[in-house]
Formats: C-alpha cells, sequence, structure tokens
C-alpha cells in the first residue's frame, strides 16, 4: 500500500471499529456541537490556503466508523492528514507515512506535531512515533475530502486547532485529551493559529475564531442545520 491516491486494500470492505473516550465538558470547557459529514460529499473548503512552511502542531476531535478517509487536505495528492484503517493513520506533508495505532472507536483525539523533518502522531494521549513525513508547506484548504473530490469524511469532526511555529509536546496531548474529558486546548497551549469550534446550529459558515480568521464553507450539505448536532 503506497498511498490513499493508489487505493488502499481498506477501500474494498474493511470497515474498522475506533474506540476511545466520549467528549463531554470539562475543566470549565463547553463541549458545544459538533457537525456531522456524510461520508458522500459533504465537505468545508477554507476561505484560503492554511499556510503551515514549518513546525505546526494540530489538535481535533473526530468520531468515525469508516476507513480510508481525509481530515485535512491540500490542492495536490501529496498533502493530507487521515485515515486508513481502524489501525492506521496517515500523514503525507511530500513523504507519505503510515502510523500504526490501537484500533478506535467513537470519539478520537488526534494530536499531530511537526518538528524540523519529524512529524509524530499522538492518538489518546500516547505517543505513536515520529517519522519524516515531509516538510512541504501544509497548505491545507479543505476539510473531509481529498484533492480530487474523493474519499469523504463520514462521521463527525470537532474542534480543530492549528498552531503555526508551535511545537506541542506529549504532555500537551494527554492534557488535551485528558481521558476522554476534552479541555479547552487553549488552557493547554497558547491561543491557537486557526481555531474551529464546530460550534455552529445554523447554516452554512464555519467559522475561524483563531488569529487567522481564515473561515470556512459547508459544501454541498443538502441540510445544514440537521448536520449540526449536539457533541454529548
Amino acid at each position: 500500500m503506497s498511498s490513499l491516491l493508489h487505493k488502499p486494500p481498506i477501500l474494498h470492505g474493511l470497515i474498522p471499529s475506533f474506540s476511545q473516550g466520549s467528549p463531554s465538558a470539562g475543566d470549565g470547557w463547553t463541549a458545544g456541537n459538533t457537525l456531522i459529514f456524510d461520508g458522500l460529499n459533504d465537505s468545508i473548503d477554507l476561505a484560503s490556503a492554511i499556510p503551515l512552511a514549518g513546525d505546526f502542531t494540530l489538535s481535533m476531535w473526530f468520531n468515525t466508523t469508516t476507513a480510508a478517509q481525509i481530515f485535512l487536505s491540500a490542492a495536490i495528492a501529496n498533502k493530507y492528514i487521515a485515515i486508513e484503517s481502524a489501525t492506521v493513520v496517515t500523514v503525507f506533508l511530500g513523504s507519505y507515512k503510515t502510523y500504526t495505532v490501537p484500533a478506535m472507536s467513537g470519539w478520537n483525539h488526534l494530536f499531530i506535531v511537526r518538528d524540523g523533518v519529524t512529524t509524530t502522531v499522538y492518538l489518546n494521549g500516547v505517543d505513536e512515533g515520529g517519522q519524516a513525513a515531509g516538510t512541504n508547506n501544509a497548505d491545507f484548504d479543505r476539510i473531509g475530502r481529498f484533492h480530487d473530490n474523493t474519499f469523504y469524511m463520514d462521521g463527525k469532526m470537532d474542534d480543530l486547532y492549528i498552531w503555526d511555529s508551535v511545537i506541542g509536546t506529549l504532555q500537551n496531548s494527554v492534557d488535551i485529551y485528558n481521558s476522554g474529558t476534552p479541555v479547552d486546548p487553549e488552557s493547554v497551549i497558547a491561543d491557537a493559529t486557526y481555531k474551529y469550534l464546530f460550534n455552529e446550529s445554523t447554516g452554512t459558515n464555519l467559522p475561524d475564531t483563531g488569529a487567522g480568521a481564515n473561515n470556512g464553507t459547508l459544501t454541498n450539505f443538502a441540510d445544514p442545520d440537521a448536520n449540526w448536532v449536539s457533541r454529548l
């Protein structure tokens, strides 16, 4: 298996099981709402590409039961963050790398740190290793689909935070995961450059309340109001 682009075996019938904690309010942090993606053509277009040319840290929660789907991608094939199976997270920032993780289900917390040439994946507060996944500008401009409009996300996403030029730590990931009861990431790390809370209840706008002010637009959601649901 070389990459999602080459149709890995998990596209042909494997349905994974993803399990861990159940997000709820914690340490004064209100979990709020989340957004459901249908796996068919729902995705989000960002107003502009996120320029991550060097070190960065990413934190997000996801809840899905379908393999081979994109969380974030750019306009070309070799820049994306995805899952490929119940036990594989993929990061491709110029070099395709897979990270074997414990079988997942329910809500999971993904924490990714690029420090120089090494990109480290933490899942649910556990260090899953660092690899040379590439140093390309991770100029992500879409959420929930591949660059060629395939591998749509099927499930829920919440609290996507990105820190430009900030190098997160294992302890940061442990503290944000908080045994499955998420806390405000900005109570653990400094204010995020890009911050998507997914706390809307109506409409097609996904606000970026971080310094980047790079809002997203829901695309192809048949009834967007019905896709904003409580995370609890």
